[in-house]
């Protein structure tokens, strides 16, 4: 019985060892969202992402690379605004129009940055979300997006070169 648990023992311990060398060789690339609506229909998210992943988004679209550190951070405010609102819109079907929607805040804590986002529409029931953001650039990019309206919370993924899917958020009343 000891023979056993020693065999097993190894073979655990050469699969943590393989299972950790694999993921320092295959970077993960996972962006998430986290929209709140409330009763009124007033609406704020945050994006949690890495910032050197940030730095090749913007690299990609101003064609400089930015310095995303806490110090500097606020600098590009711009570009990181604008690549947003190009890749991760929220549109009302209806009327065929973007919502509206600034950054009130970012924040690098170590690796990742936390961008709070405020709506400046009220949010209908009936919405599309386009959201490529880092698929351009990343072949294992996924968007996990979480939207909790006041009586309901739905979760979506965005993967790799899904960049005209829409997924339509409808709450159930």
């Amino acid at each position: 019985m000891t023979c056993v648990s020693s065999k097993m023992y190894f073979h655990y311990m050469v699969s943590v060892l393989l299972y950790s060398i694999l993921s320092l060789l295959h970077p993960i690339y996972i962006t998430t969202y986290h929209i709140e609506i409330n009763p009124t229909g007033e609406w704020h998210a945050s994006i949690r992402l890495f910032f050197d992943d940030l730095e090749d988004a913007i690299h990609n679209q101003e064609g400089k690379r930015p310095t995303l550190t806490t110090e500097h951070l606020m600098e590009y405010h711009e570009p990181i605004s604008t690549y947003l609102q190009t890749h991760f819109q929220v549109i009302d079907t209806a009327s065929s129009g973007q919502f509206q929607y600034e950054i009130i805040e970012m924040e690098r804590t170590g690796d990742v940055i936390t961008i709070r986002l405020e709506g400046d529409t009220t949010w209908d029931t009936d919405v599309r979300i386009y959201c490529n953001v880092l698929l351009e650039l990343f072949a294992s990019q996924k968007n996990i997006i979480e939207i909790k309206f006041p009586n309901e919370e739905m979760i979506y993924c965005y993967l790799h070169r899904s960049l005209q899917e829409e997924i339509i958020a409808i709450p159930n009343d």
